[in-house]
């Protein structure tokens, strides 16, 4: 198995180059305290994170709304592009039909991981100032080629592109319509996902109560040629 998702640390990218987690030290071994502890503080939206309708639906649906079951899929296909999309530029509906392997994908797939080559330059301002987005017609194909998805993963920071604010805004709630919510993982590890892809997906999201996204561990299951 492999680890597809960042740990969280101080000095992470954020996206736009906003202020990252605080991790306080509060209880020290070197200083006579009995054990190590730290006070953590950060937005829900840090690091490989998941979104859920409610971060753009008044009423949509929270993570506590979801079963257990629902976070782990034996059904996941991965993608990747041959060229690193050009920074500041749209994922939209051409440009996943004009991706080779997509075309390959099974119809039933409940999970897609695209792979843009973007994780390559994470520590780079490239990345969360200008990296690449997600169109609003996304959705809608999405759905079309794939009735069952629940889960678009990607090695970007975010659904949006800074260079195109409103059409990242209009692309997470095409994604996260309530009645058939396409749940985007932002900023996920794929420095190690192989050509081969993955045989099952294991999403476990920090258990945040009535959150509208949350911090997660991504575990992959590899095939093994």
């Amino acid at each position: 198995m492999i680890l597809l998702s960042y740990p969280i640390s101080e000095d992470m990218p954020m996206y736009g180059g906003g202020p990252g987690p605080r991790l306080h030290p509060d209880k020290r071994l070197h200083v006579g305290d009995s054990c190590n502890t730290l006070n953590i503080a950060m937005s829900n939206h840090t690091g490989t994170h998941i979104d859920l309708p409610a971060h753009f639906f008044e009423n949509g649906a929270t993570l506590s709304d979801y079963r257990p079951e629902f976070w782990a899929t034996r059904k996941v296909f991965c993608a990747f592009f041959a060229e690193r999309p050009a920074p500041g530029t749209l994922i939209g509906a051409r440009e996943l039909d004009a991706l080779s392997d997509l075309a390959r994908a099974p119809a039933d797939c409940e999970a897609l991981i695209l792979k843009t080559g973007y994780c390559a330059v994470r520590g780079e301002a490239l990345y969360y100032e200008n990296s690449p987005g997600v169109h609003s017609d996304a959705g809608p194909y999405l759905r079309q080629r794939f009735p069952a998805l629940r889960f678009l993963g990607f090695d970007l920071i975010s659904v949006t592109s800074r260079a195109h604010r409103e059409m990242g805004r209009a692309a997470h709630r095409s994604l996260l319509q309530p009645d058939h919510a396409i749940l985007p993982i932002e900023d996920m590890d794929l420095r190690q996902l192989p050509q081969s892809g993955l045989r099952n997906l294991l999403v476990s999201p920090l258990q945040l109560a009535d959150a509208d996204g949350a911090p997660c561990a991504i575990w992959g299951d590899l095939f093994v040629e």
